[in-house]
């Protein structure tokens, strides 16, 4: 899929102990949305915006997963929708936004996807949802 060295000429910055830990959960979480395209596609002989594309999308996958500290759904419908500490009668709180990711019934955020990942997606196919005819 995507290498450590594709990473690093991406321009991206991760130690690679880390690429290599999240690595297995971005190719979960994007396959899910690609539909398992590539469990029946190879992706080094794909088309070469799509095979682009779609490694592009690893690489931010992996940088979202460690920027938020996330690598599954779970992890994200457990995160805190806000925090507050209150010292005396100062009280500080802190709502964190959503990242527009699909919501379960009660409101909580039950996608890991990154938005940059999902933009590196667009216009290559690998979103669509219609039934393919052959």
């Amino acid at each position: 899929m995507l290498t450590y060295d594709e990473f690093k000429k991406m321009g991206f910055k991760l130690d690679e102990t880390k690429f290599d830990e999240l690595l297995p959960f971005a190719l979960i979480q994007l396959n899910i949305k690609v539909r398992r395209y590539y469990e029946f596609h190879d992706l080094e002989t794909d088309l070469e915006f799509r095979k682009n594309a779609y490694k592009r999308a690893i690489a931010f996958q992996i940088l979202y997963m460690d920027k938020q500290a996330v690598s599954t759904a779970d992890d994200v419908a457990n995160k805190p929708a806000s925090v507050s500490q209150s010292i005396g009668s100062t009280s500080v709180s802190k709502s964190f936004m959503s990242n527009g990711s699909s919501s379960g019934s009660n409101g909580v955020e039950t996608s890991a996807i990154s938005l940059e990942a999902l933009n590196q997606l667009s216009g290559t196919g690998l979103l669509s949802r219609g039934i393919y005819y052959d």
